[in-house]
């Protein structure tokens, strides 16, 4: 049995944006952490959430014309009385079995439930409904579950990452020991690998903050539902694993850069050896040629006859 309220509950479809700038024009609100709930509910229609740094991600909540993209995240919000009704849930989980799923994330074939008291939240794909009591709580929850749900996505993209990168990683294992001549023409990619290497541990240590924060005390709604996620989503085991792969690579282009900077540094000293015995060759070669001329010319000199009689 279908549930009339849940299908005729409005979508909200939500984008992250790591480039925007805060904004203030129109309805696009920024707002502070220290914004109250109920505030924070009177400004929520197409507002601007802004993560907690480091993430400084923008959440653009869109209009129902603007195109869809694959990672946007599309949520239903209710409120309805704990328990929620099982044609409700019912409703929720087919809907959510519906909607697409996001190749940057560990997509799951059963709906991710988290309930609390008086609030119920279900998530799978790029779907979320949350069930709650009242109104002032919707903003708050909704503000952490995205920032939640953007850490899983981002987790997700960086192990697929890894993954596409690993074998092209591999290739430059030997060169981490053995680095000549033949090898000089590896230096540019090198180079790239080890700059895609500094870039992934920079976007990883980005998100470290908020995977492995705190419990919030005394908890509130909004914390357990964001602790939760990142529970069962295994955040912060995922993120221990990709830290630690991510070391071996960051081992391996260290050893590579050394061994290619001692290789091209012994051979700019060959390379100067070789010219100054080139030069000190030249030189010997000018004072032998010096001496023999000079050797020429006393020899062609007529000898003075010491015999002959003075006047």
């Amino acid at each position: 049995m279908s549930d009339v309220r849940f299908h005729n509950c409005i979508q909200r479809r939500f984008r992250f944006d790591e480039n925007a700038k805060p904004l203030r024009n129109g309805r696009q609100v920024s707002l502070p952490a220290d914004v109250s709930d109920r505030q924070a509910s009177a400004s929520s229609a197409g507002a601007t959430f802004h993560f907690r740094p480091p993430l400084g991600v923008q959440v653009q909540e869109l209009d129902s014309g603007a195109t869809s993209h694959q990672s946007d995240v599309t949520v239903k919000v209710l409120a309805m009385d704990s328990p929620v009704p099982e044609d409700a849930l019912h409703s929720a989980e087919a809907w959510l079995i519906e909607g697409p799923t996001s190749k940057d994330m560990n997509s799951e074939e059963t709906i991710r439930t988290m309930q609390m008291q008086g609030c119920t939240i279900l998530q799978h794909g790029t779907r979320m409904v949350i069930f709650t009591l009242t109104e002032d709580r919707i903003v708050p929850i909704l503000k952490t579950m995205l920032e939640a749900f953007y850490l899983e996505q981002e987790v997700g993209r960086l192990e697929s990452e890894l993954a596409e990168n690993w074998s092209n990683w591999d290739e430059d294992i030997p060169l981490g020991i053995v680095f000549g001549e033949r090898q000089l023409g590896t230096r540019a990619r090198l180079v790239e690998h080890h700059n895609a290497v500094r870039r992934f541990r920079s976007r990883l240590e980005r998100l470290s903050p908020a995977i492995h924060a705190t419990h919030v005390y005394p908890p509130t709604y909004a914390s357990q539902a964001s602790e939760r996620y990142r529970e069962r989503a295994q955040l912060a085991h995922r993120h221990e694993v990709l830290d630690g792969q991510l070391q071996s690579f960051e081992t391996l282009y260290e050893s590579c850069a050394q061994r290619a900077s001692d290789y091209a540094n012994a051979r700019t000293g060959h390379i100067l050896e070789w010219v100054i015995i080139f030069l000190l060759v030249i030189q010997v070669l000018f004072y032998s040629f010096e001496i023999l001329t000079s050797s020429e010319e006393s020899a062609t000199t007529p000898p003075t006859n010491v015999n002959q009689p003075t006047e």
